[in-house]
């Protein structure tokens, strides 16, 4: 029996990887991309001839889960569903790129830089907390450790009614204390979406950029006897830019007769009634289609308030530098920055990633885009300030550059989460038999393994042992 014919819309890595997948399995494919590149932030950008990274881009494949076979159980924006899935995602990575472990991420707390406490479960920064804090926090752990802990995180991966309700302040005030939460959980949310954490969720505390811990973990960094959590370990593709394994990716699709890219098409509406998706390059017959563009595109002159705002994202601002060797004194791979005394709120040594010896060291420093200063006399100098905060040396300077990203990040506000779920509903009604990937999956189902697993969901619906 013959195939059936694919029309796959977006140029996310969602899109890319069901191409890859279809096509390999001799399907009939047409990828449409309505830009001119694939993989969106993770693809990178290329600055002077250098290959660099969108900021900290990386492999995460160890998620504290209980590795499960039935993919097809994975819900998009379950944040505890990825953990159990990601063994897909480096099964299918590992056939593109040979990927090492990352050094351990730093962070940089009232002038020291130590091992990183928002995303990498290492406690070193307690330690730098003054007398008067640590009594504070002690206190306020012995406090919390004694009371209901309607909002202790071992609940959040279960139907749990508090957790859906509460906000991402009050969870973490009720088990890291308030003391914790105001020196390092705040700011750093101000610093990267730049919103307060009252208006976010409970249960999307990663991707707020900041931790859930035990409180009784915490309690136990200042006993004798403190508890050791494993480290988050992360992974880069080894002597390359993160991009690599898209550029594989893409390569392999190129070869397939059975696969037709589309690129820069526009206005792309699906006709349900004919099986045919209409753009401004052309209208393309399908069997099966998979979107992995913006939802809201989906309802032409919607009305509602509510559908309109959905899905709000934060821009981001980026400054690519490149540095003489010689002109970074300080061995980090990641440092991770909640301080507001500098704007920029994590800087990467993509060449330290690499784990290659190189003349020139790549960096980024990325910041919320309303925490971006403004060009004026004094910019540069400001800016020369915060690099020799993280032990770069200005004067090594090869190259810079500043960029743009608007809509970069997924704020995963308890609001936001609503309105998307109303798109959504809208849209699953109109259009049933469309299998949504990337953005308009799950409302913060944007991270690398989402778009793999996703991809490879569809694709095993389709007949392929994934």
């Amino acid at each position: 029996m013959a195939k059936k014919n694919w029309v796959i819309y977006g140029n996310s890595l969602s899109a890319l990887i069901l191409a890859e997948r279809l096509g390999s399995e001799s399907y009939n494919v047409v990828l449409v991309n309505p830009g001119r590149s694939f993989g969106g932030v993770f693809g990178g950008v290329s600055i002077n001839g250098h290959l660099f990274d969108c900021g900290m881009t990386n492999f995460e494949f160890e998620l504290f889960a209980d590795p499960d076979n039935a993919i097809e159980n994975y819900r998009p924006g379950s944040k505890s569903d990825i953990g159990r899935y990601v063994h897909f995602v480096r099964r299918y990575l590992e056939r593109f790129c040979d990927v090492s472990a990352l050094q351990s991420l730093s962070m940089i707390f009232r002038g020291e830089i130590t091992e990183d406490f928002i995303i990498s479960n290492r406690f070193d920064v307690l330690s730098l907390l003054t007398e008067q804090e640590r009594t504070a926090v002690i206190d306020e752990l012995d406090y919390i450790i004694s009371g209901k802990q309607a909002l202790h995180p071992r609940k959040k991966s279960k139907s749990n009614y508090d957790f859906e309700q509460a906000s991402f302040e009050q969870a973490s005030r009720e088990n890291v204390g308030n003391t914790l939460h105001e020196a390092l959980i705040e700011p750093m949310f101000k610093k990267v979406l730049n919103i307060d954490t009252s208006e976010i969720s409970a249960v999307f505390h990663r991707n707020g950029w900041s931790p859930l811990y035990y409180p009784e973990t915490l309690r136990s960094q200042f006993t004798n006897q403190p508890a050791e959590l494993k480290p988050t370990i992360f992974h880069y593709p080894t002597g390359e830019h993160f991009g690599f394994f898209i550029n594989k990716i893409v390569d392999a699709i190129s070869v397939m007769k059975n696969v037709t890219i589309i690129d820069s098409a526009t206005g792309a509406i699906p006709d349900i009634a004919n099986k045919m998706l209409r753009t401004d390059q052309g209208s393309f017959p399908f069997d099966s289609l998979a979107w992995a563009g913006d939802l809201k595109t989906l309802l032409p002159g919607v009305s509602d308030p509510t559908e309109v705002k959905a899905n709000k994202r934060a821009s981001l601002d980026i400054i690519f530098l490149g540095i003489k060797e010689t002109g970074v004194n300080k061995d980090f791979s990641v440092i991770i920055d909640p301080e507001a005394v500098s704007p920029f709120y994590r800087v990467t040594n993509q060449s330290k990633c690499r784990g290659t010896a190189e003349s020139t060291n790549l960096i980024t420093l990325e910041c919320n885009s309303e925490n971006m200063p403004k060009k004026s006399e004094k910019y540069w100098d400001g800016y020369k300030e915060h690099l020799l905060r993280y032990g770069i040396e200005p004067s090594q300077i090869e190259f810079w550059e500043h960029r743009s990203f608007k809509n970069a990040l997924a704020i995963p506000s308890l609001q936001g989460a609503v309105e998307f779920d109303a798109v959504q509903t809208e849209v699953k009604k109109l259009y049933p038999e469309i299998y949504l990937m990337g953005q308009s999956s799950g409302y913060v189902s944007t991270t690398l393994n989402d778009h793999v697993i996703q991809a490879l969901i569809i694709a095993k619906r389709s007949g392929e042992d994934v």
